[in-house]
């Protein structure tokens, strides 16, 4: 758009003819859709909607901005479908934060999302077009009781969830600001668990076919509040790594509601560079000696060489500690990795089950951590295959591991197996749950025919005031308690807003012994074909429960299949 200008004949409306004519001259343009990705997500800032702000053309309605997707999905700019069957759609970057600042407000730009969905599904062939949005840049919805959720993204879903394909958002953690009171802002583990739950489930309640809409997180890992342009530290690469470590391995839980995530890290960055030895903090390459010199390597590359051996499908894996987060792959050739991270600040020790594995000739462990004697971001290769007989090993604060097993006479538990995960959701959420010793009924319904018995897990997400993290709720199912330790299911640090507030989730195994017939609130009545989950704090403070959600799990034999 900012290379473009209004149609003569139809004020307001792009020139088609010079949007052709530009794609057509400018082959770079269409040349690096195929080189750097077949899966791109393309869209365009807030302010180059709005006059005042922005260069070139700017449209002068909604349905202005509809004509000019519409005939750019269609351009030179794009390739044709035969190099990128989908088209993934963000057309308005951060709208939350930058509405007031552009003179506008969110329902307008709701609004301006809804039409631009709407004219693509129904104009664009040869290729599926996926719309989205509010990408909002700062999910802490539990800000003032909520009603920050209610205005943004919750308003987003009640006006657009019917004609956009996903929700949008980006996740960062955030290094604390230059003000002494400012602390450190940690979206990862329970936290970013809690804002995907509620985004899902009050999408489920308003769709068409009643199915949550899938994430795009089109942005995530961590970031700063003091500037862009900052003087080089490895440490900072490192509050980057861990960042994007820890979300990564969380957003590895739901690969039937992601759309796509995308950790943030760049190229080379000739933007938001000053004097000196400042620079973009999240790129690869940084350029010394005023930047006139050399491009310089970051420490950011070890993030994509820690993973740059992954192979093979998902497979089952579990850790008994919210802090210790854990995901397992397997290729058809017998190679298996584990993936592990600590989302601590201390270390954690590990014990790992191998199974069949464990009498594997080889493994291979790659480690990334934060070295105090060298005040930089390190990683380490080695081969242990000690570790596969004496399978203890202690994490350092915030590392990542990737173990390799090579030569296994024998496949991973659940390889020759496909465990199904179906994840239900309660329609009642941001439930006030002020008084101590309530309970608050949630009926879920079991679809595809899954019974009680097969319910694997609840997750209950809730925010409020800060101390809402020493009074985890109590859980029922169908008046079956289900006993947990709350250290073992809240992970990672605990997300506090600067007024106090927090927003987290427990999530709960089915346990092994629950007990017998609690005595349980009658407020809702019990459908044929649903659970009941009950919730019940024993504290009294603002706490309200913003989703429910319960996971059933089916194992069905399979065999393993190539990859």
């Amino acid at each position: 758009m900012s290379q473009l200008s209004e149609d003569p004949k139809r004020p307001g409306y792009v020139n088609t003819a010079l949007l052709e004519d530009f794609c057509g001259s400018h082959p770079d343009l269409r040349g690096w859709w195929p080189a750097h990705s077949v899966d791109m997500v393309t869209g365009a800032k807030s302010a180059q909607y709005y006059l005042g702000h922005a260069q070139g053309y700017v449209p002068s309605s909604h349905d202005a901005a509809a004509h000019f997707w519409q005939h750019y999905v269609n351009s030179p700019c794009i390739p044709n479908a035969s190099t990128q069957s989908r088209l993934i759609i963000e057309p308005m970057n951060e709208c939350g934060v930058h509405a007031q600042e552009l003179g506008t407000n969110f329902s307008e730009m709701t609004q301006r999302h809804i039409a631009i969905a709407e004219r693509l599904h129904a104009s664009t062939t040869g290729r599926r077009v996926l719309v989205g949005g509010p990408t909002s840049a700062y999910p802490a919805w539990q800000l003032r009781n909520f009603s920050y959720w209610q205005a943004e993204m919750g308003y987003f879903i009640s006006k657009a969830a019917r004609s956009v394909d996903f929700l949008s958002c980006h996740l960062y953690d955030t290094e604390k600001g230059l003000q002494p009171e400012e602390t450190d802002n940690f979206r990862a583990g329970s936290n970013t668990q809690a804002i995907l739950d509620l985004h899902e489930a009050y999408s489920a309640s308003r769709t068409a076919n009643g199915a949550p809409l899938p994430h795009l997180i089109s942005e995530y890992g961590g970031g700063f509040k003091m500037s862009m342009a900052l003087p080089y530290e490895p440490a900072h690469d490192w509050f980057v790594l861990r960042g994007v470590n820890g979300k990564l391995l969380e957003l590895l839980d739901r690969p039937d509601r992601l759309v796509k995530s995308i950790p943030f890290i760049v190229g080379r960055a000739t933007w938001d560079v000053e004097v000196g030895n400042k620079s973009y903090p999240f790129a690869l390459w940084r350029q010394a000696a005023d930047h006139k010199g050399p491009w310089l390597r970051t420490a950011l590359w070890l993030f994509y060489e820690l993973y740059s051996e992954l192979d093979g499908h998902r497979v089952s894996s579990r850790s008994d500690q919210a802090n210790l987060q854990a995901q397992a792959f397997a290729n058809s050739s017998g190679s298996c990795w584990l993936l592990l991270n600590n989302l601590l600040d201390s270390e954690i020790t590990v014990s790992i089950d191998w199974g069949a594995l464990s009498g594997a000739p080889s493994l291979h462990i790659k480690r990334l951590y934060y070295d105090t004697a060298t005040a930089r971001p390190t990683l380490s290769s080695t081969e242990n295959a000690t570790l596969l007989r004496h399978p203890h090993l202690t994490l350092m604060p915030y590392e990542a591991v990737v173990l390799r097993v090579q030569g296994a006479t024998g496949q991973p538990e659940g390889a020759t197996q496909v465990r199904s995960d179906v994840v239900h959701h309660s329609q009642r959420t941001l439930v006030p749950a002020h008084s101590a010793g309530v309970t608050h009924e949630f009926p879920v319904a079991l679809s595809g025919g899954t019974a009680a018995a097969s319910v694997a897990r609840i997750r209950v997400g809730f925010g409020g005031p800060y101390g809402v993290a020493s009074c985890p709720p109590n859980i029922t199912l169908d008046g079956q308690a289900w006993v947990y330790d709350a250290e073992a299911v809240i992970g990672g640090h605990i997300n506090q807003a600067p007024t106090g507030e927090s927003f987290l989730l427990v999530d709960v195994p089915r346990p092994a012994k629950p007990m017998a017939d609690p005595i349980i609130g009658r407020g809702v009545q019990r459908e044929e074909g649903q659970v009941v989950v009950g919730v019940e704090f024993q504290c009294s403070l603002a706490i309200t429960i913003s989703s429910v959600v319960v996971v059933t799990s089916v194992v069905t034999s399979s065999r393993l299949q190539s990859a």
